[in-house]
């Protein structure tokens, strides 16, 4: 590769460059002045819009790029080849959970889900709290419980359970941070296999959709995670693979495979991929397939949403009137859509631009060079780009806001449609498997994935995870009995509350604003009460937040209670080079 030495009718000035780079160091100069007020602002002014800075100069500087090598030899590589590659990115997404992750589970959809992978360990997804914790009980299990029942009483998750027994396998088998690298080559597999049924006589196309999807930060970073996403992407990818068959047999494989993707999280992440090839199979006419999958998605739906709910909550004292959980099906769907006017368009800006800066820079091009075929398809029915697009657009519109996630997390289901969209729109501009521009630009965005995308944000999910694994840490070793933990001026703080549910282990972690005041006298019993505020998060380097007046007033009241019983001592955090557990 060599850079051209001066400006030609080709290329930009030679000014371009340099002006874009001082325009970039002083906005992100501009950026780093800006407290943020939320999570998806930290990220936006934090990681993304300086990613997207430098994703700019390097666009501007590709101009001035030339390789003429042909490319016919490069399609060629090995099934060996392929399979060593695929190990290799496994065994390194595998240990991207100590280097980067610090053996860490961030969020609080990550705990628990290893927190239902220790109750099938303990013999089911239910956890009945001792007597003697119950006034305790929603402090140590603060979010995301089954507003079906009551924390104080029972332990349930929220989620559907099967990312938490997949977990629960893959520790039995080796260990629980082997599942996600496992289930992204399955899911990268299934991208390949997909891609070379749409077009079998496209082998480049295959291979440059594989690439888009393994070249995502957004895929290989969440895979050193415990979040349900990397097998949504696996699943969907393996739905997409069998559907696109359209036959009897495979649908029904096709069901099997919803029923475990309906099953990882909330179930309607899987449905806004079926949908639209749902939609498409009666557009086609095919109704043989049509009833095939119309039933089996009825039976499906029911089952998670009413069949396994009864059975999990069958015996026990649920909440009068759910507390707040949807009434009916129909109310449940009706709230994911109107997450649409939830959220400010500058959440949605801000979600939709991150998860732009986590993929391939191709990827969205692509895409949009894929609409154009719809011009010149007299039928539409006759291509699958139409429901590839509609499980996009369903994505981009519906899915505004996510909380943690390394990349846009929620769009994962759809990331395997985007690089199969993206795959029309390689096929759109690069008509032929000759040697040519954009098998240049490929190369040139593969480039910039792995030697820059991919590392910068392997270091700005390392740095962002620190001072929170720490901190666990070190609460973890405290030796105390009970720790509290003062949530006020803490980013997120409360996803580091998580306990097992073998009450046996201590120390006990309890979030002061779900404790009632009398009930910190009984606590305060014990002289082993450790206490964490917002002088461990700024000797940290957890950013702040804000919190309600009213959870404000409520916790300033219980530390005066505890300052009075002089009760909860602040833990000391020793300074020390941390290397995670």
């Amino acid at each position: 590769m060599r850079a051209r030495t001066s400006a030609n009718r080709d290329g930009p000035s030679l000014w371009v460059l340099p002006a874009l780079i001082v325009v970039f160091s002083y906005v992100l100069w501009l950026l780093w002045q800006i407290r943020p007020y939320d999570i998806t602002e930290y990220y936006l002014f934090r990681q993304d819009l300086p990613v997207l800075g430098v994703l700019t100069i390097l666009i501007a500087a590709s101009a001035y790029v030339r390789y003429p090598r042909s490319w016919e030899r490069e399609q060629e590589i090995s099934n060996r080849t392929l399979g060593l590659a695929a190990l290799l990115l496994l065994l390194f997404s595998f240990a991207g959970f100590w280097l980067f992750m610090h053996g860490h589970h961030l969020s609080r959809d990550e705990s628990l889900a290893i927190f239902g992978a220790e109750q099938f360990a303990r013999g089911g997804p239910v956890t009945k709290v001792p007597a003697a914790y119950s006034a305790f009980g929603e402090g140590m299990f603060p979010e995301y419980g089954d507003p079906r029942v009551s924390p104080q009483k029972y332990w349930v998750s929220s989620y559907l359970p099967i990312n938490s027994a997949l977990l629960w396998l893959s520790g039995n088998i080796a260990h629980h941070a082997l599942l996600n690298p496992v289930l992204l080559i399955i899911g990268l597999a299934a991208v390949w296999d997909a891609a070379r049924r749409i077009w079998p006589t496209r082998r480049d196309t295959a291979l440059v959709v594989t690439l888009l999807a393994a070249s995502s930060s957004q895929l290989v970073v969440t895979s050193m995670t415990a979040y349900a996403m990397t097998g949504q992407f696996a699943f969907n990818a393996l739905w997409l693979a069998l559907f696109i068959r359209r036959t009897p047999v495979t649908a029904v494989a096709a069901l099997l495979v919803a029923f475990v993707a309906m099953g990882l999280h909330k179930f309607h992440f899987h449905l806004m991929v079926a949908l639209p090839f749902f939609c498409w199979l009666i557009v086609r006419r095919e109704w043989r397939l049509v009833t095939i999958y119309g039933l089996g998605y009825t039976a499906l739906t029911l089952f998670w949403w009413s069949v396994y709910p009864g059975w999990l909550l069958e015996g026990l004292d649920t909440v009068p009137n759910g507390a707040g959980a949807p009434a009916s099906l129909t109310d449940y769907i009706l709230s994911r859509l109107q997450r649409f006017a939830d959220f400010s368009p500058m959440t949605w800006f801000a979600n939709l631009l991150r998860f732009a800066v986590w993929q391939n820079i191709l990827l969205l091009p692509l895409g949009f060079a894929a609409l154009r075929t719809f011009r010149s398809q007299k039928d539409w029915s006759r291509t699958a780009a139409l429901p590839l697009a509609g499980v996009c657009g369903l994505g981009l519109l519906l899915m505004i806001y996510q909380g943690h996630g390394w990349g846009y997390r929620y769009l994962s289901s759809q990331v395997s449609a985007f690089c199969l969209l993206a795959g029309y729109g390689w096929n759109r501009v690069q008509p032929d498997q000759a040697p040519g521009k954009a098998w240049l630009s490929l190369k040139l965005a593969l480039g910039a994935a792995f030697l820059f995308q991919l590392p910068t944000q392997l270091v700005m999910a390392r740095s962002f995870s620190e001072p929170y694994a720490r901190l666990h840490s070190e609460v973890e070793e405290s030796g105390r009995d009970f720790v509290l933990f003062d949530i006020r001026e803490g980013f997120y703080v409360r996803d580091i509350i998580r306990n097992h549910p073998d009450f046996d282990r201590d120390p006990k972690m309890i979030d002061l604003a779900l404790v009632e005041e009398n009930s910190l006298y009984e606590l305060c019993r014990n002289p082993s009460v450790g206490l964490v505020d917002s002088t461990h998060y700024r000797a940290l380097g957890i950013e702040p937040a804000i919190l309600p007046d009213g959870l404000e007033e409520s916790i300033v009241s219980k530390r005066d209670l505890l300052e009075d019983l002089d009760c909860g001592v602040a833990l000391e955090i020793p300074v020390r080079n941390f290397q995670g557990r």
